[in-house]
């Protein structure tokens, strides 16, 4: 339905006749209402408004699904999160463990190599001339071949 008003004032010239003045003033006053209905004759607006609901329903549940997969992703990356931090405070702790140990290892060691009796000085003497002989250091089979070195 549209409707539509319209007001307008005017002012009109009258002849010059006795007592009456030179010019009349009124008023004009239009109005007008139009309806329009389609009929729906084989249902084709009754389908276009269901249609225009359905697609009304399906943004809904795209955004239903879409907060809900937002939620999922934020406590997986969470539970990801908490679990690579237990794995780095276990490979700390390991790392930790693991220093201890080959602490108490080198002080064995030492403490074995201080007990151990002491090595002719001949042997001393004949390891530096192996270390330079690169056929020697190479091959352990030619360090005995080898004479010289």
């Amino acid at each position: 339905m549209d409707g539509t008003a319209q007001v307008q004032r005017a002012r009109s010239p009258v002849a010059p006749q006795l007592g009456l003045p030179e010019q009349v003033q009124y008023n004009f006053f239009a109005g007008q209402l139009q309806a329009h209905y389609t009929f729906d004759l084989f249902g084709q607006t009754r389908c276009a408004n269901s249609a225009s609901a359905a697609r009304v329903n399906v943004q809904a549940f795209e955004l239903e699904a879409s907060r809900r997969a937002l939620a999922a992703n934020i406590v997986a990356a969470t539970i990801n999160v908490a679990a690579l931090d237990r794995e780095i405070a276990l490979t700390e702790r390991l790392v930790a463990v693991s220093n201890d140990a080959a602490n108490e290892d080198r002080s064995a060691t030492r403490a074995a190599r201080s007990r151990e009796p002491r090595r002719s000085s001949r042997n001393r003497t004949r390891l530096p001339s192996q270390r330079r002989c690169p056929r020697c250091v190479s091959n352990a089979r030619l360090r005995f071949m080898h004479s010289r070195c």
